[in-house]
C-alpha cells in the first residue's frame, strides 16, 4: 500500500510505500524526509493509494471498472475509519455528502412508494 502526502516545502504530492518500513522520501524541489509509517504525524494531509500496480491507460474492461471501484469503496472504509483524525474541513465534506445521499435515498423512495399514478380517464387500463 501506499500513501500519498503533500511536500511540506513546495505542496507537490509525494507518493511512498508504507509497508516497507521507514524510508526516505526525497522530492524534487530538494527536501527529504524519513517517512516512519508509526508515526502518526505522517498521516496528516495524506491519502492512501491502495491499487497495487500504476494505472495503465487501456481499454475499459469489466474487470478493469469492477477493480476501480473496490478499491475507490476501500479507500472511502478507510477514509470514514478514520473520521477522527480527519482535518474539520474533511469532516465536513464527509457530512455534506451523507446528508446529500440520505436526502436523495428519501427522494427517491418517495417518488416510487408514495406517488400514485392518475388513472386513465375512460378507466381502461391495459
Amino acid at each position: 500500500m501506499h500513501i500519498i502526502k503533500p511536500c511540506p516545502s513546495c505542496g507537490i504530492k509525494l507518493r511512498f510505500p508504507i509497508d516497507a518500513g521507514i524510508v526516505k522520501v526525497r522530492c524534487r524541489c530538494g527536501y527529504s524526509f524519513l517517512a516512519n509509517p508509526d508515526d502518526p504525524a505522517l498521516y496528516t494531509d495524506a491519502t492512501f493509494d491502495l491499487s497495487l500496480h500504476k494505472k495503465s491507460k487501456r481499454a475499459f474492461s469489466a474487470k478493469s471498472i469492477v477493480h476501480t471501484i473496490i478499491e475507490t469503496m476501500y479507500s472511502y472504509w478507510y477514509t470514514l475509519g478514520n473520521f477522527k483524525i480527519l482535518p474539520t474541513k474533511d469532516k465536513i465534506k464527509i457530512i455534506a455528502v451523507a446528508i446529500a445521499v440520505i436526502l436523495l435515498s428519501m427522494i427517491i423512495v418517495y417518488y416510487i412508494f408514495f406517488t400514485n399514478p392518475q388513472p386513465p380517464e375512460n378507466g381502461i387500463v391495459i
